[in-house]
């Protein structure tokens, strides 16, 4: 005799496959989650501008590459992982993702995309170039939509060292 449960063992019921099918689910949800990010992260990397250094014998590290674009002056300008001296590594060991975050009323995990805006469409209303530790580089403020930030550190090849909020 076959019991009501459709033939499942005593005390189990529904269908066996529902497990299985979550788990598939859960999983496809994740790789999804992940193309997303991928394409977005693709999606602030432009390769007519690696192109552009490459030719122009720019020193980089294309896979640590987290943007790149132009800004208003024409100077390709990029931001990498990078580590606690520069990059986006030293904005975050500085603490300085929050502070432009805070400042700025945007998520922390936006901070490469917001300062890729305000790079790209930004108006650079103060370059000053500077000793930064042993080379030259550029301070730059840039206003845009109403806000100043300065970008600490923009070095004369385009590499982002720093970057960090300023208010007037």
């Amino acid at each position: 005799m076959r019991s009501s449960n459709g033939g499942l063992a005593f005390g189990t019921s529904g269908n066996p496959q529902t497990h299985i099918m979550q788990e598939t689910y859960a999983a496809k949800v994740a790789e999804n989650e992940a193309r997303i990010k991928e394409l977005t992260s693709q999606s602030m990397i432009d390769e007519s501008l690696i192109v552009e250094l490459e030719r122009n014998g720019v020193k980089f590290t294309r896979k640590d590459m987290l943007f790149v674009t132009r800004d208003k002056t024409g100077q390709i300008v990029w931001l990498e992982k990078g580590n606690a001296g520069a990059g986006m590594g030293h904005i975050k060991s500085r603490g300085h993702d929050e502070q432009i975050a805070k400042a700025f009323g945007i998520p922390k995990t936006e901070v490469e995309a917001y300062l890729r805006k305000v790079i790209s469409q930004g108006s650079i209303v103060r370059n000053e170039l500077k000793p930064i530790g042993n080379r030259m580089g550029y301070e730059r403020v840039y206003y845009y939509e109403g806000e100043y930030c300065v970008i600490a550190g923009v070095g004369t090849n385009g590499f982002i060292v720093s970057a960090y909020p300023h208010r007037r």
